[in-house]
């Protein structure tokens, strides 16, 4: 009986030794990838301009955006109004604009000016959403 617990033990062992030096020289092949992401969207020309308009007008101001990925990217135009406009101001941007891979995309902001609006300075900050 001692026999037998003893050569099972010494099985169970070899075993154990064996498995642990396959499973360590499978996990010993380790590589690195190092992976940068880049954007890949940018401004063609200026991103800041300098409009000036009166009650009653609509202001158009051109964008363009540059993709240097190789696939096509749809992107959203969002703004924010300082101070608030209440009603003196109308923006509308673009939605679902599909810049084209490694190609560029030309889009308006359109401001119509209130006719009753208060004469004052407003900033408009607008941002690309991917």
């Amino acid at each position: 009986m001692k026999t037998r617990l003893k050569n099972a033990l010494i099985s169970a062992l070899i075993i154990t030794l064996v498995t642990g030096i396959g499973v360590w020289a499978y996990t010993a092949l380790v590589g690195t990838i190092e992976l940068g992401v880049e954007e890949n969207l940018s401004f063609v020309g200026d991103s800041e301009f300098q409009l000036e308009g009166y009650p009653g007008q609509t202001l158009y101001q051109e964008i363009t955006v540059a993709n240097a990925s190789p696939d096509d990217m749809n992107i959203d135009v969002g703004y924010l109004v300082m101070p608030d406009p209440s009603s003196d101001l109308r923006v509308d941007t673009p939605k679902n604009v599909t810049v084209p891979g490694e190609g560029e995309k030309t889009f308006e902001i359109t401001i119509t000016i209130n006719k009753s609006a208060t004469p004052m300075f407003y900033e408009i900050n607008y941002e690309i959403v991917r």
